[in-house]
């Protein structure tokens, strides 16, 4: 079909019916013939007779060619549609678990400081029991934020291990997060790809029936007199 297509459109630079007009008229009947069978139509049986004649389409591989895109087509936005919906649940928990150890690390960073300045901000484990057993609120021990307190210099070491730990799997989930949008933008380009492909098809096949008739007007023009022989 492609072929066809641009021998048709080397022909002309103007309109199709002007060139086509202008076009030797064995050239153009040849040329018709091959479209013609081409498009099947008349029952024009594409892809019979003549040289290399097996080789054009004929309508019914246009056919099976942009019914084959059109399924290509919905099975892609189907799939788009999957990809986005883990991409953007996968992104919304990265961004909330960045937040969460964003002020994780922030408290460990005070205790640590403390810590190292040899405040007394480790509870007893008296306090500690007390706060973990509801006894009393929370509230009430300046030194009792959301991370728990820990009970140990050893303790708090674990902690900030575990903080690196959670850090760099949170890393790796961020990778993931940045491999997952660029399979959607990839699937939104194929999906794109492949909307062109069909638009060619459809546009290419009217523009072969469109020299089909500007080749009959030419015929009819010609056997009245009114078209000189490639003029």
């Amino acid at each position: 079909m492609r072929s066809i297509l641009d021998t048709v459109k080397s022909r002309y630079d103007r309109t199709i019916s002007e060139r086509t007009q202008r076009l030797d008229p064995d050239v153009r009947r040849e040329l018709a013939d091959e479209v013609e069978s081409a498009l099947n139509v008349n029952g024009g049986g594409g892809g019979s007779g003549g040289d290399g004649a097996a080789d054009r389409p004929s309508a019914d591989d246009i056919d099976a060619a942009t019914a084959e895109i059109d399924d290509a087509i919905i099975a892609s936005r189907k799939k788009l549609e999957e990809l986005e919906r883990s991409e953007q649940f996968v992104g919304v928990r990265c961004r909330r678990y960045r937040l969460a150890l964003q002020d994780r690390a922030a408290e460990l960073e005070r205790l640590t400081g403390a810590a190292a300045g040899g405040e007394d901000t480790l509870p007893s484990n008296e306090e500690q029991e007390d706060v973990e057993g509801g006894g009393e609120s929370a509230s009430q021990y300046p030194n009792c934020h959301p991370v728990m307190s820990p009970r140990s210099t050893e303790e708090l070491a674990e902690m900030q291990r575990k903080q690196a730990a959670d850090e760099a799997a949170l890393d790796k989930v961020v990778d993931t997060h940045r491999t997952m949008l660029a399979n959607v933008e990839s699937m939104r380009r194929k999906i794109a790809d492949l909307e062109v492909k069909r638009e060619e098809i459809l546009a290419g096949r009217e523009m072969c029936r469109e020299f089909l008739l500007a080749a009959a007007e030419a015929e009819e023009l010609e056997a009245g007199g009114e078209l000189q022989r490639g003029a």
